[in-house]
């Protein structure tokens, strides 16, 4: 899908900056936002599955259906039995299936390489970027200048995780947190669809959750993304595809793009105390 969309798209990659720039753009945070009917219109400005795989899945062109068969269907991994079990920050949009009656997403593209550098439009196509993906850059210290979600600019791409297993938001560390639907169509963090992804430091919701040892998940960890067996399964931007231990998946080169300086996992749950680290 990933593939399919770059090629239709001058090789972009399906995100906040191009295919959701619209929805970002226009939508703010209200329930009201403006939604076109449409198996490949993104849910949310983050969402790269409709666009990417919106044909291919035969997805529903109505928003809450389409929603309801992403997570509960069409795109659900077998061994993610959790459902949504809390809502967060705001009204659902109109027309939204009952969170807590879907399962909760299978998968988290990353959210490191959905963040341009010094861009302001695509050029030819007229679409201006205005979907901050950046805003509080707990992950980033400073990012590859030049860099955009362009698969053309992407170096080494068999080294480089697209999207891995992951729960877009858990609220806590233990097996028994609330598992929470996000309801904007405009994200600055992710969304349903995106995270940082294992290297970093992770605060707030992530699914990446590991004890101090930063080698053993968290419960959580183990139920809402490392769910194979204790590993993780990944998928590169090359298409092909591993299965991690957690302590192999702490690598931060597999989630920012070349030249980025990211906070590096030091041995702390704390962003702020960890140690700076750039990308190869």
């Amino acid at each position: 899908g990933l593939v399919t969309y770059a090629t239709d798209n001058g090789d972009w990659i399906p995100g906040p900056n191009t295919s959701g720039a619209v929805i970002g753009a226009t939508s703010g945070n209200g329930a009201g936002a403006p939604y076109r009917e449409s198996s490949t219109y993104p849910t949310q400005n983050m969402d790269w599955v409709s666009p990417a795989m919106g044909t291919s899945l035969g997805l529903p062109g109505e928003y809450g259906e389409k929603v309801a068969t992403m997570f509960d269907n069409d795109f659900r991994c077998p061994a993610n039995q959790e459902f949504y079990d809390g809502v967060v920050g705001g009204t659902l949009p109109p027309g939204s299936p009952d969170p807590t009656a879907i399962r909760a997403s299978s998968y988290s593209a990353m959210l490191g390489f959905h963040i341009a550098s010094e861009i302001s439009s695509m050029g030819a196509s007229g679409i201006t970027f205005g979907v901050d993906v950046g805003a509080g850059r707990d992950a980033i210290d400073s990012t590859s200048a030049g860099y955009v979600p362009n698969l053309a600019v992407l170096k080494n791409p068999s080294g480089k995780v697209f999207a891995a297993d992951g729960v877009r938001y858990v609220d806590g560390n233990d097996v028994d947190s609330d598992i929470t639907f996000n309801t904007f169509h405009r994200q600055l963090k992710g969304g349903n669809f995106m995270d940082w992804g294992p290297s970093v430091a992770a605060g707030g919701g992530s699914p990446y959750k590991f004890e101090v040892d930063r080698q053993t998940p968290t419960e959580a960890g183990k139920q809402f993304a490392f769910r194979h067996n204790g590993g993780l399964n990944q998928i590169y931007f090359d298409g092909h595809g591993e299965t991690m231990s957690a302590a192999e998946s702490t690598d931060v080169d597999l989630y920012f793009p070349s030249g980025y300086t990211v906070k590096a996992i030091s041995r702390t749950n704390d962003p702020t105390t960890a140690t700076g680290a750039v990308i190869e």
